[in-house]
């Protein structure tokens, strides 16, 4: 009788197609199967650093809700009594509001599905993060080119906190990505 070695059996590489009786069954986690091929298929190994841009997206999209509504409800803001009476700026902030309230919503929406690590709140929140810069940016070229800056204003204070936020969570949600899919 010869003794034979026993060759090590070969795990799949990523390029490697897997038969369908082979494909994952599910995605949940820890572990979403035992052929998953994911570097972050076990969740007790996973950073919990996610978690600070997730609850940043729920906080940010509350403030920025409450913000929107005070376009519509100037009262509850004092500062903004002034500007708000102003007959031409009536359509402008029922817009702005509008477009804060929806961004706000989405943003907490975003938070609360990547609390779950659904494909469809990474995506979200990659889109909430880029219009957060972008926002910031027209903001700034709007004030070099002769617009009014004051510490008074809200708009000021919420961008100072989100704009590094999202300028720190686009990366990490692109470098995270296979968490979600």
């Amino acid at each position: 009788m010869s003794k034979r070695k026993a060759e090590p059996e070969q795990e799949p590489t990523r390029n490697q197609e897997k038969s369908p009786a082979e494909a994952p069954s599910n995605k949940q986690w820890p572990g979403c199967c035992d052929q998953c091929s994911s570097d972050w298929k076990n969740k007790e190994t996973l950073p919990d650093s996610n978690e600070l841009l997730n609850v940043f997206l729920i906080v940010i999209g509350g403030i920025t809700v409450i913000y929107g509504l005070s376009y519509f409800f100037p009262y509850l803001f004092t500062w903004l009594q002034d500007i708000t009476t102003n007959p031409d700026f009536q359509t402008y902030f029922t817009v702005l509001g509008s477009i804060h309230v929806i961004l706000g919503c989405f943003a907490i929406i975003a938070g609360v599905g990547m609390f779950q690590e659904q494909e469809w709140a990474w995506g979200m929140a990659l889109l909430i993060l880029t219009f957060i810069i972008i926002n910031a940016i027209v903001t700034l070229i709007n004030t070099l080119a002769g617009g009014s800056f004051s510490l008074d204003n809200i708009s000021f204070w919420i961008q100072l906190v989100s704009v590094p936020f999202a300028a720190l969570g686009i990366p990490w949600l692109l470098a995270t990505k296979e968490r979600y899919f």
